[in-house]
């Protein structure tokens, strides 16, 4: 199947969300020595940006921000959830700026983030316990004294870096 008949099958099903997550039949494995929920890298340079390139569909970059918002409050594993979303956000905004400084990723859509980062920074004061405690992937021991909140911070900095929204109050970074 080809990259956008996957993602038109994710949008027509409403499953975009799922895409997101990383759940079969849109699962993408990260080739590399440790799991990940999803392969957001791999996820966006083969099915989001050449869908968006071959489409331009005006209404897919709202689309792509309810299925980050619908990851988050549909997902019973609210720490996956998390942890993806926000990987997804990090990625797509590395992509947004090498758009605008580089030939990298020409025309990428425009996302506004506003009611995901509202959304993403009380499910993270609500859920910093128990993302201490998660040791999956990039929680691993080898990775992380404290499971997936650390690995969560570093990536919400890095968001932060790219001019993304706030997810954690200062207090709470390492």
């Amino acid at each position: 199947m080809t990259s956008l008949v996957i993602l038109e099958n994710a949008l027509n099903h409403d499953e975009l969300h799922q895409f997101i997550l990383g759940i079969p039949p849109y699962f993408i494995e990260a080739k590399t020595d440790n799991e990940e929920p999803q392969n957001v890298a791999a996820a966006f340079d083969k099915y989001i940006y050449p869908y968006w390139i071959a489409t331009y569909d005006p209404s897919f970059p709202q689309h792509f921000s309810d299925a980050l918002k619908n990851a988050v409050t549909q997902c019973a594993d609210k720490n996956k959830a998390t942890y993806t979303v926000l990987n997804w956000i990090w990625f797509y905004l590395f992509c947004f700026d090498k758009s605008q400084k580089s030939a990298a990723y020409p025309g990428l859509f425009s996302l506004d983030l506003t009611e995901l980062q509202a959304l993403l920074y009380t499910q993270l004061q609500q859920q910093e316990l128990s993302l201490k405690l998660d040791s999956r992937w990039a929680g691993a021991a080898w990775n992380s004294p404290n499971g997936l909140w650390q690995p969560i911070t570093k990536l919400c900095q890095a968001i932060e870096r790219l001019n993304g929204p706030i997810f954690l109050p200062l207090a709470n970074t390492p």
